[in-house]
């Protein structure tokens, strides 16, 4: 954390030789899962038109990711991840990375909200980019590209809210499950997001809606029978719902 730090304020004082350097310390210790957030960073932002930038980081990350996965695939994967996650929740692991002090520093989140327009089109972008590689590649495994990678795939494909690749893609995600080389929660959201699009109640009680203009309260989408719900959801491992309202 105080790598990455000291990589940041090295970059707002226009230093960007030494900020290279010391990034470059901080990918060398680093955790593997962790240090291709540095390449979302928008802080860094300055640093990627450098040399340096493509020459020593992008290559090292893109090394650490060889030594650490046996997919060559792994780093494509994890950046369409990140990528699909840009405009969801990939500020908190970049805030992690240097730590967050809330009262000492000043994080522009406004750089990671985005208007839901404009996260359709990138949803469209990205279940493109993932189908491509899919035509020609078997489904990934955890025991390939990591068990966060295999997740984000299955949420690509949700964010993309098309029921053909859903139903194509379903049973592939279950067999990966059933072999121990998916898991399956994210399998029980893309299930239960299928049948909301269909108009069908779900079946595991994964997914949520809005019940109010504001998109501030949310509430489990229709189930026909909780009892049978949660027969399902402990047949895949998870916990029981105890009350459907809970949720708002």
């Amino acid at each position: 954390m105080g790598l990455y730090r000291q990589c940041l304020e090295l970059t707002s004082k226009g230093k960007n030789n030494e900020a290279i350097r010391t990034l470059n310390k901080w990918i060398s210790i680093a955790e593997y899962y962790e240090i291709i957030f540095a390449l979302f960073d928008y802080r860094l932002q300055p640093l990627k038109n450098t040399p340096g930038w493509k020459q020593e980081v992008y290559r090292e990350i893109k090394n650490k990711y060889r030594v650490h996965y046996t997919s060559i695939d792994a780093f494509y994967l994890d950046s369409l991840r990140c990528e699909d996650q840009r405009y969801r929740t990939l500020e908190r692991s970049i805030l992690a990375l240097s730590g967050y002090f809330k009262d000492f520093e000043n994080f522009d989140f406004k750089q990671y909200n985005v208007e839901e327009s404009q996260l359709i089109k990138i949803d469209s972008q990205n279940i493109i980019a993932l189908t491509t590689y899919l035509n020609s590649h078997d489904f990934p495994k955890i025991s390939e590209v990591g068990r966060r990678n295999v997740e984000g795939l299955i949420f690509i494909l949700i964010h993309a809210g098309d029921t053909n690749q859903m139903k194509t893609y379903l049973p592939l995600i279950e067999k990966r499950c059933l072999e121990g080389e998916a898991e399956w929660m994210p399998w029980a959201m893309m299930h239960d997001k299928l049948r909301q699009l269909q108009q069908l109640p779900q079946e595991y009680g994964m997914q949520s809606v809005f019940i109010n203009p504001e998109k501030t309260q949310l509430q489990l989408y229709k189930l026909d029978n909780l009892s049978a719900v949660n027969a399902m959801r402990r047949s895949i491992g998870l916990g029981p719902i105890n009350d459907p309202e809970e949720i708002t």
